[in-house]
């Protein structure tokens, strides 16, 4: 049986400033493939358009708990919490929220110790079907 987060999923980043309040930005698909033990397979993954580095996937985490704990080839990390479960004709629709943090850039003056300036961050929601 595949793992309840497999599959793709809708992503959509929530606006911050002056643009909010408004709808979420709709952004590149999740596409996740996760086997018995929770491990996101690398090789076939993919999170708003870029190839996962490493992941893990708890389908019995709570609100309180990650459900989704993904690190892209970029380096954007990505922690998500269960919100809802859905019943419906086609299975069960599924709600996850979560923050992204990029990782920090390099100081431009030593290209060792990290600046805070260009580090991005932000929030998301993750809907499948």
């Amino acid at each position: 049986m595949a793992h309840k987060y497999q599959g793709p999923w809708s992503f959509f980043e929530i606006k911050e400033g002056l643009a909010a309040p408004g709808p979420p930005d709709k952004g590149a698909d999740f596409v996740l493939y996760i086997n018995s033990k929770g491990d996101i397979d690398p090789d076939r993954s993919t999170v708003a358009g870029v190839k996962v580095q490493t992941g893990k996937a708890d389908d019995t985490a709570t609100t309180k708990t990650k459900a989704l704990d993904i690190t892209d080839a970029k380096g954007r990390h990505y922690v998500g919490f269960f919100v809802k479960e859905f019943p419906t004709d086609d299975g069960p629709a599924l709600v996850i929220q979560g923050h992204y943090k990029d990782p920090a850039p390099l100081s431009p003056k030593t290209k060792a110790a990290a600046s805070a300036t260009g580090q991005d961050e932000g929030d998301w929601v993750l809907t499948k079907p």
